[in-house]
């Protein structure tokens, strides 16, 4: 990717609009992750020092300055030397390109690391929103019990319900009321490592529904350029121009070098003047170092080239597993949405009322009770996946997919 694509890629990264204050988003929340997170202000500063790097790399080498002095008698003698060195052929170009592909390397670098950290920040987002609607349905399934509970002590002494069901909905009920507690203790470590991502901000969730996250996420598009085009293969490629351009400038290394100054003499001892122009050449001797770092380079080149085209194949690969784990997903979505929880409530409301009338057994009704909990919550955890899955996708694609 040449320098002004990638610079638009990165610039574009960002261009999501955040909304108006009050409202929650995914991309209000990814801004902040990424304003506030120490490893992306990390790179940050290394993306400027790369960039420094760059403006000050394949400049001239300062010239020299000499001055000699000799002293007879009353008199001094002295010289004064201004030199010179001249650039070898391709020497600052290797050197300006050494420098450019070290700073691309970084930014790419940089944007990897940014959809890295808002996988993860997305992440630790969907288990807190998780565990918030766990406790929502685990309240809901006490009330029930509740309820049950009540209705069975009334019916005690009927011949419908014995003492002996009143004990056990007790212990169902102290059962699902520890599980609720152990529901809102595990929050507060949950915030906890979502307001790490978000640089020590913390942050409760709120405003944020799983079905909404679900909801929003645009399934990206296959990409359809040979070169992959993401912060994982931009990186390979900035180190394989690094290389190149450091092979070369070894290269020219092996060339001789000139040159150029001026001297000039005042000798008051023999009352002349002089000025000379002087020219040098240094000639490089030890071919067989010169030889071993151009291969060094080179290795190194092609061991870059070798793992650009296995992460080529990877992503490749990566890519369709996930679009089959989305897809997956969603068919199970439907499936505990639109048959097994509803099914699962209307069982339940069935068997209720044919177990206060004494018609069906207290297994009957708990079996019920248990196979709507385990639907529900099966159907938080499964959104949640889901939720992880547009995360890791969004990381891959290098692309915010959050409408």
């Amino acid at each position: 990717m040449r320098r002004g694509r990638r610079a638009a890629f990165i610039a574009g990264l960002l261009s999501a609009a955040i909304p108006a204050s009050g409202e929650v988003s995914v991309e209000a929340f990814l801004e902040s992750v990424w304003e506030e997170n120490p490893r992306l202000q990390a790179r940050s500063l290394e993306g400027d020092s790369a960039r420094s790097a760059e403006r000050a790399a394949g400049r001239w080498a300062d010239p020299m300055v000499g001055v000699e002095l000799f002293p007879q008698g009353g008199m001094a003698d002295y010289r004064v030397m201004v030199q010179q060195t001249l650039p070898r052929a391709g020497e600052l170009r290797s050197a300006r390109e050494q420098a450019q592909a070290r700073a691309e390397g970084t930014e790419w670098a940089k944007t990897g690391d940014r959809w890295l950290v808002a996988e993860q920040a997305l992440t630790a987002l969907a288990a807190v929103v998780e565990e918030k609607e766990r406790e929502a349905v685990l309240q809901e399934t006490v009330n029930l019990v509740e309820e049950i509970l009540k209705a069975a002590r009334q019916q005690v002494g009927t011949g419908t319900i014995s003492q002996v069901q009143v004990l056990q909905w007790e212990n169902e009920l102290r059962s699902l009321q520890r599980q609720l507690a152990s529901s809102q203790e595990k929050q507060a470590s949950l915030r906890q490592r979502l307001a790490y991502w978000q640089g020590g901000e913390g942050v409760s969730g709120e405003g944020f529904t799983l079905p909404a996250l679900v909801e929003g996420f645009r399934v990206p598009e296959a990409r359809a350029a040979e070169e992959v085009e993401e912060p994982v293969a931009g990186t390979l490629r900035s180190r394989i121009r690094e290389a190149e351009a450091a092979e070369a400038g070894v290269r020219s290394s092996g060339r001789p070098q000139f040159g150029l100054g001026l001297e000039y003499a005042r000798m008051p001892s023999a009352e002349e003047d002089e000025i000379m122009a002087v020219g040098t050449v240094s000639i490089p001797l030890w071919r067989d170092s010169l030889r071993a770092e151009t291969r060094s380079y080179a290795l190194q080149r092609s061991a870059w080239e070798r793992r650009l085209r296995d992460r080529e194949r990877e992503w490749q690969t990566e890519w369709a597993e996930i679009r089959f784990a989305w897809e997956d997903l969603e068919a199970e979505v439907r499936l505990l949405e639109d048959e097994l929880v509803p099914r699962a409530e209307e069982i339940l409301k069935q068997t209720r009322s044919a177990y206060l009338s004494g018609q069906v057994g207290y297994a009957d009704i708990l079996l019920a009770q248990r196979s709507l909990l385990d639907w529900s919550l099966a159907l938080v955890e499964t959104r949640r996946q889901q939720v992880e899955t547009a995360a890791r996708w969004q990381r891959l694609a290098a692309e915010l997919q959050w409408n």
